[in-house]
């Protein structure tokens, strides 16, 4: 089959098309329905004649454009086929889709003959037709063309649609993908770094500290007291620093809830910035076992604490965690600096997209009218799974 910009002009006038059989009916439809009011100007007397002639013609219409494409349905692929939807798969042979449209032909050409030598002085009281082979042939053709015109026009119109929309879907996936490839990577960064600073840093530390302490008690008093001080300030940074900055990286978010971790963060800025957390019981209870959802409000609530730090220059944030219509409604306010006219994009706000889109939410960042700026994010609520 040819690509969608080199198309053989033996397809443009033969197909094979995907049928949409839903436009012929509506198209066919719609002519005889203008001729209905043409037949029925001409051959009434009176509004109350118009209107009944042009009601019966109308139906008769609907009608046989109805039983015309019935064979384009069932070759077409059943209720399927009444989409505007292209599949490839469903993109009949040529022999399929001619015979398909002659057999629409056909039906509508015989109905619509027959319907008029039968009953059209009863509808009209005009004759019946002065050449009947001539009239069958001439209906023939001329419903076979209309069938065929329409059905090349709307099945390339199917075609080409989808082309573009199966473009756009794998340009959605390819997008998903990246952003999944963002959380992977990010969370396997700060996982390893994290187990690095437990293991081998508190490590190195430990065995620096038990070395000072032998040199200590070696060493005369002065030089014992000033080793007893770097000892403290080692401890301290073992056990409070590098503790604190591991569990920024990954916290447990699991054993200690959200709620709780979102303190923790906070209480990393309070020495300079006035940081306060407010969440509901509804975003609570949203939240609770569902890891994920905990894990990207931590995430996005980092990102935002980190930027009124460092590009805002703010003295007061306030994160706030509530639950509305089924989402999850995240927003971090400070009243730093605001924004520059141009955001250049980084990996922090690479990274609170790529949360926001795996779990399937929105999220802006904008300034605010009394200053200041505010990073806001909706996560609606499902369980989606996210890559560890």
């Amino acid at each position: 089959m040819e690509s969608g910009d080199r198309l053989s002009r033996s397809r443009l006038f033969l197909g094979p098309w995907p049928f949409v059989p839903l436009v012929l009916f509506l198209l066919g439809s719609l002519a005889y329905f203008n001729r209905s009011v043409i037949v029925a100007g001409v051959s009434a007397e009176g509004q109350g004649e118009y209107t009944r002639i042009l009601a019966v013609l109308t139906l008769q219409g609907i009608l046989l454009a109805a039983l015309a494409v019935t064979p384009m349905i069932v070759l077409g692929g059943g209720r399927e086929s009444l989409s505007f939807r292209y599949r490839p798969e469903r993109v009949p042979t040529r022999r399929r889709y001619l015979f398909g449209v002659i057999l629409a032909g056909l039906i509508g050409a015989i109905v619509q003959f027959s319907y008029r030598f039968v009953a059209i002085d009863d509808v009209t009281g005009q004759g019946v037709f002065a050449s009947i082979p001539l009239a069958l042939a001439t209906n023939v053709v001329l419903t076979t063309l209309f069938a065929l015109v329409v059905s090349n026009v709307a099945g390339y119109a199917a075609y080409r649609i989808g082309l573009q929309t199966r473009e756009l879907e794998r340009q959605v996936r390819q997008l998903e993908e990246q952003r999944r490839q963002i959380v992977e990577a990010d969370q396997r960064a700060r996982t390893d770094v994290a187990q690095a600073l437990h293991d081998d840093v508190q490590g190195a530390l430990l065995r620096a500290v038990l070395r000072l302490n032998r040199l200590a008690d070696g060493a005369p008093e002065p030089e014992a007291s000033g080793l007893r001080a770097v000892i403290a300030d080692l401890e301290a940074l073992r056990g409070e620093g590098v503790r604190a900055i591991s569990r920024r990286l990954a916290p447990p978010i699991e054993s200690i809830g959200i709620g709780s971790a979102l303190e923790d963060l906070a209480e990393t800025y309070r020495g300079s910035i006035a940081t306060q957390v407010a969440i509901d019981d509804a975003a609570l209870a949203a939240l609770g076992g569902w890891t994920d959802g905990e894990l990207a409000v931590y995430r996005i609530a980092e990102q935002g604490l980190l930027n009124a730090a460092a590009h805002g220059r703010a003295t007061h944030v306030r994160v706030s965690v509530e639950a509305v219509d089924g989402a999850v409604r995240l927003a971090v306010r400070d009243d730093g600096a605001g924004l520059a006219k141009a955001i250049t994009p980084g990996m922090g706000l690479a990274v609170v997209d790529a949360w926001v889109g795996v779990i399937g939410g929105s999220w802006r960042l904008e300034p605010l009218a009394t200053g200041g700026a505010e990073l806001a994010a909706t996560l609606p609520v499902r369980r989606t799974a996210v890559p560890a």
